[in-house]
């Protein structure tokens, strides 16, 4: 939608499609993707903690959409949502430890 708002209806909403479908996916790993990489332990406080970090940035964005599409309309808020999306996924790409029982090295 940010790169070609001139382009047609039926494009701008599959391209919003994908873009929810990427967004849901995210959402959804917020239970089992801590779960596995917490050990027992510290299980609890871990999922805690990143279930709380996420519930903040999800009433920040709840907040700052209107705002954004006030100042700029939806091509800003759309902008801001990309942006944060792929700074989100290269945290997560370069810093984010594999947790595939096929992929972790046995000690």
């Amino acid at each position: 939608m940010i790169i070609g708002p001139q382009s047609s209806f039926d494009f701008q909403i599959g391209l919003f499609a994908l873009f929810s479908i990427i967004l849901s996916s995210g959402l959804t790993l917020d239970y089992p993707y801590p779960t596995e990489l917490f050990d027992i332990k510290v299980r609890a406080t871990g999922v805690g903690t990143c279930i709380t970090i996420s519930r903040i940035g999800a009433a920040s964005g709840t907040f700052l959409l209107p705002v954004l599409t006030n100042i700029g309309g939806a091509h800003l808020a759309m902008l801001v949502c990309t942006i944060v999306l792929i700074i989100g996924g290269l945290i997560c790409l370069f810093w984010a430890p594999e947790t595939s029982p096929r992929f972790v090295k046995s000690k």
